[in-house]
């Protein structure tokens, strides 16, 4: 019998799998829009404070994405324990709006990363 973590690392090192993964994941985001911006909505900042927070469990960033469109001079901090593969971690980034994206420490497959986004 093959090794469950042996069998789930396999998976996310096929291209189709992640690609697969990441469409589905990107469905069900489409569908929380609404809940993550009554969130950002909620938070005790108007639109031009400046302010930094925290995203533990990030996943692909949609909820800082969101915080960050409606306060566009916060800085968001993001911290996930994720098997996507870090590059496409790093894209989602990328393709937020994110600059000067980098790893601050990685350890196996635990990773501290983040970048600024413009202002």
């Amino acid at each position: 019998m093959e090794d469950r973590a042996d069998a789930n690392a396999a998976v996310w090192q096929s291209a189709d799998s992640v690609q697969a993964w990441a469409a589905e994941a990107e469905r069900q985001e489409r569908g929380r829009r609404d809940h993550r911006r009554f969130m950002a909505v909620l938070l005790p900042f108007a639109e031009q404070d400046e302010f930094t927070f925290l995203d533990l469990g990030a996943g692909t960033g949609a909820a800082s994405r969101t915080i960050l469109d409606l306060r566009p001079r916060s800085t968001a901090i993001l911290a996930d324990f994720s098997m996507i593969p870090l590059d496409q971690q790093l894209g989602y980034l990328r393709s937020a709006g994110f600059e000067g994206i980098d790893v601050y420490w990685k350890q196996l497959e635990n990773v501290i990363y983040g970048g600024r986004r413009p202002r």
